[in-house]
């Protein structure tokens, strides 16, 4: 009888063992499939923010001229707010830059900002109006522009 328990428990031990090394062998994979899942899953949420932005931006990128897109270009190429008289694209004319910036501006693609220019304590020379890209934009921006080119 003694026999018979011990060879029984042999056999559970034994029988344990083995489906205790299977295991620890399988468990890496099966953990690493589900936490590549699990990163799948949280990137396309990360993504969808990103798609719905470039989704608008395309929107808009389409209502404007060649022109229009000329100038995105050149705005891109400035991190800061750029004066208008420093903007000058290449094949565009001055009055086609402000029909462009104004095109743009309508679109909500770039923005602006208007300082007087001043001489001294009661002098005022003028205006200067500033232009640039919203930061939120750029990137976006950048991918679709030169996606398309």
């Amino acid at each position: 009888m003694a026999y018979a328990v011990i060879l029984g428990l042999l056999i559970f031990f034994s029988g344990w063992g083995i489906v205790f090394i299977i295991n620890f062998g399988r468990a890496p994979a099966a953990l690493d499939a589900e936490s590549q899942e699990t990163i799948g899953s949280l990137n396309n949420q990360l993504e969808l923010p990103d798609k719905a932005l470039a989704d608008y931006l395309a929107g808009l990128l389409e209502k404007l001229s060649e022109k229009g897109k000329t100038i995105l270009e050149f705005l891109l190429f400035h991190d800061e707010p750029i004066g208008r008289s420093k903007i000058k694209p290449e094949n565009l004319t001055y009055d086609e830059v402000s029909k462009a910036l104004s095109e743009c501006h309508e679109q909500t693609l770039v923005e602006s900002r208007i300082e007087s220019i001043e001489m001294g304590m009661a002098y005022r020379m003028g205006y200067s109006t500033y232009y640039w890209i919203p930061s939120g934009f750029r990137r976006t921006l950048k991918e679709l522009l030169y996606k398309e080119t």
